[in-house]
């Protein structure tokens, strides 16, 4: 079974005084890297080429896998270019951390005025711009169903049409489903209907 796990869970709150302690005690050998705005990292910046390799040799080492890059945009966001521009960044780190996805949002929040429509047709813009740069660095995207917007499910049935590629699937968070609130036997449809589309 492959098992992964995401980097914050691996601070301070466990006990454990560095996060390579941590996976080495919970036994998992992948996480998913949060990146911020700046490249940083629970392990330090990431920067320059130079700080990701050190990176990848530090994690190889250790036999740790980046199974997804991590950011925190929202396409909602009164500067949405900046937004593109962050998940950009994100896809040209990733292949020198061997790293095949960046996970994003979609709109964090309801904007006033925009309708699902609107919603579907924006993101699908969005992601396109940044499937150029992820193509280009043979990296997928991945969408976390996250928020009011993105676990919609006839959002995301819409927006995996509307863009239409290999390269963009989801994340697919389960509590996120039942969260938004819907049924527990529901969200078992929801999983199998958009399971093919995991990244």
């Amino acid at each position: 079974m492959f098992l992964a796990i995401r980097d914050v869970f691996l601070g301070k709150e466990l006990g454990f005084e560095e996060p390579f302690k941590a996976l080495e005690f919970l036994g998992i050998k992948s996480i998913e890297l949060h990146v911020t705005r700046e490249l940083g990292t629970i392990f330090g910046s990431i920067s320059t080429s130079t700080s990701r390799k050190k990176l990848l040799e530090e994690l190889s080492s250790r036999g740790i896998g980046v199974c997804a890059i991590l950011v925190e945009n929202d396409f909602g966001a009164r500067d949405v270019r900046k937004e593109i521009e962050y998940i950009c960044k994100a896809c040209e780190v990733c292949p020198d951390l061997n790293c095949k996805v960046v996970r994003i949002n979609a709109f964090m929040r309801p904007v006033s005025g925009l309708s699902m429509r609107d919603y579907v047709i924006k993101s699908t813009e969005y992601i396109r711009e940044c499937l150029r740069v992820a193509e280009e660095y043979d990296v997928s995207i991945a969408m976390e169903n996250h928020g009011l917007i993105g676990n919609n499910r006839e959002f995301i049935r819409e927006l995996i049409n509307e863009v239409s590629s290999e390269r963009f699937g989801l994340t697919l968070d389960t509590g996120n489903f039942y969260w938004y609130g819907y049924p527990l036997e529901e969200v078992y449809a929801i999983i199998e209907e958009f399971a093919p589309h995991v990244k």
